[in-house]
């Protein structure tokens, strides 16, 4: 009788051993295909991994759709995407002060950032310097990681689109009929005052040569916590799409409260960013001021 069972148990066994060996060789695959993100645990639709301490983008669409994701999730959450990844960004390492004194106002661009401006991009190294108004670019086969300056690579003004003039399909400089087409970086700086405090706010389309960002950000003072609404007739046009942005609520963490209409490789030919800032006092008996402000450039016809 125990002849009998010999075999079947062989068999199933047998079965339960391949079909094992499948999972594991379908599961090496996806993470080939790029349908994994190269972290510990989490599951996107762009390429990504940490190489000499700053986050490396295989391809500029691997780029764009981070770009996407990090809109999504949102400054809250920053912090996971960095975890996931165990990278240490600019936004880490620095207060929303001390990015201040890098000319850094937004922890977005900082977050793709490491402490020392650099991030890798299809097979690129790019060094971002704020202050300077700078993008410096090198091979990555060049890159040496003690030279966190780019000595020997190529200079551009951040106000130029570095990736297009990478991908042929801009031109290196700024020429005039560029300046015409295509909107160049814009800051407008102001304040607000409640119950004898006082606060500021940024309005600003900035131009980093990797990433064109139209936002405004207002930070808490002592006695303010701040909040934002876009209002009028906000929109924005780049050369695929236009799309309105009116109602749009500020989201931030302490310290600061942020809203961004747009945020892309992408350069814009349009745009009307108006807001409405509202500072409100910690003491419920000295209210709350609302202040309005804007900034434009290109033809002001909103969105179909």
């Amino acid at each position: 009788m125990k002849n009998r069972y010999k075999l079947p148990i062989f068999l199933f066994l047998a079965v339960l051993f391949i079909g094992c060996e499948t999972e594991d060789v379908k599961t090496s695959n996806g993470e080939e295909s790029g349908a994994f993100i190269e972290s510990k645990n989490s599951l996107y639709d762009f390429k990504v991994e940490v190489k000499n301490d700053m986050l490396s983008f295989t391809t500029r669409e691997d780029y764009d759709r981070a770009i996407d994701y990090l809109n999504q999730l949102g400054d809250n959450n920053f912090e996971v995407f960095e975890a996931d990844l165990s990278f240490t960004s600019m936004r880490s390492e620095y207060n929303i002060d001390e990015l201040n004194k890098r000319g850094i106002n937004d922890p977005f661009l900082a977050t793709i950032l490491n402490p020392n401006g650099l991030i890798e991009i299809a097979g690129y190294t790019f060094k971002i310097d704020m202050l300077s108004e700078t993008v410096t670019i090198q091979a990555s086969t060049e890159y040496k990681n003690s030279n966190k300056t780019l000595k020997g690579g190529r200079t551009f003004s951040t106000d130029e689109n570095v990736l297009d003039i990478l991908d042929g399909t801009a031109d290196e400089g700024t020429s005039e009929s560029s300046r015409r087409r295509y909107c160049r970086r814009s800051r407008k700086t102001g304040s607000i005052s409640v119950g004898g405090s006082r606060t500021t706010y940024i309005l600003e389309y900035r131009r980093a040569g990797i990433l064109n960002t139209l936002g405004a950000i207002m930070f808490d003072k002592y006695n303010i916590s701040s909040h934002m609404k876009t209002k009028g007739i906000s929109f924005y046009k780049s050369k695929t799409r236009c799309i309105n942005e009116n109602n749009r609520n500020s989201s931030g963490r302490t310290g600061y409260s942020i809203v961004r209409i747009y945020n892309s490789s992408r350069r814009l030919k349009a745009y009307n960013l108006d807001v409405e800032f509202i500072a409100i006092h910690t003491n419920p008996s000295l209210g709350s001021t609302i202040k309005r402000d804007r900034i434009y450039c290109g033809r002001q016809v909103a969105c179909r």
